[in-house]
């Protein structure tokens, strides 16, 4: 397994490059460009749409929390494998080297919270653009040179289990997802509900026989 996570990352790393990509890929790694729009958007959800979304950015700060917790504080102290820009010889570095561990991918683990919750929460229209981001700033890891292929599908399944877990919790203590009661909008916004067809009226009775006569 290690031998083939090696020559995928030779592959994603020196194989499969552009100028185009080197140029964009470390833009999309640096967590530090994201913060402002994050916090943005953050902010819009909480106090817009009548605060119906405030789950959803409790969900992320819990979700990126634990993710960050979990990968950088534990997974990576217990695994302690080297990053390849710490080992690799051939490796093409973009960004700046950390000293950290490898395994798990932060970034990645991060991402993949943050496509969960939105995927959990808001559905497919908006989680799937959010999960093809996440997607993309996981491969920029391998792209820069700063983690192995294996780093980012560890970390990035990290995060969804992660991101799982905590909206099954938000669930069952706060009730439905927000994105219910646009669902529930029709049937309790004082619209009548379609009346059932009136039944068909039964066909009435056949006369009663004339009486006999008397000279019968």
């Amino acid at each position: 397994m290690g031998e083939l996570d090696r020559a995928l990352f030779a592959l994603l790393n020196r194989g499969w490059t552009h100028p185009w990509l080197d140029e964009t890929m470390p833009l999309l790694t640096n967590s530090r460009l994201w913060l402002p729009l994050l916090a943005t958007v953050a902010l819009w959800l909480w106090f817009g749409a009548g605060g119906r979304w405030r789950p959803l950015v409790l969900c992320l700060g819990v979700a990126v929390g634990l993710a960050d917790l979990t990968s950088a504080r534990l997974i990576k102290r217990w695994v302690g494998r080297s990053r390849p820009c710490c080992v690799e010889p051939e490796v093409r570095l973009l960004v700046g080297c950390s000293k950290s561990r490898s395994y798990p991918s932060c970034h990645a683990a991060n991402a993949g919270a943050v496509a969960g919750v939105v995927l959990g929460e808001a559905g497919w229209a908006a989680g799937l653009p959010v999960l093809l981001l996440a997607l993309a700033v996981s491969y920029s890891r391998v792209y820069v040179g700063v983690h192995y292929p294996l780093d980012v599908v560890g970390g990035f399944c990290l995060g969804l289990a992660l991101a799982r877990l905590v909206i099954l919790a938000r669930r069952r203590w706060w009730g439905s997802s927000p994105a219910a009661p646009a669902a529930r909008v029709a049937s309790s916004s004082g619209s009548p509900a379609p009346m059932a067809a009136p039944p068909t009226a039964a066909t009435p009775p056949a006369p009663p026989p004339p009486p006999p006569s008397a000279g019968e």
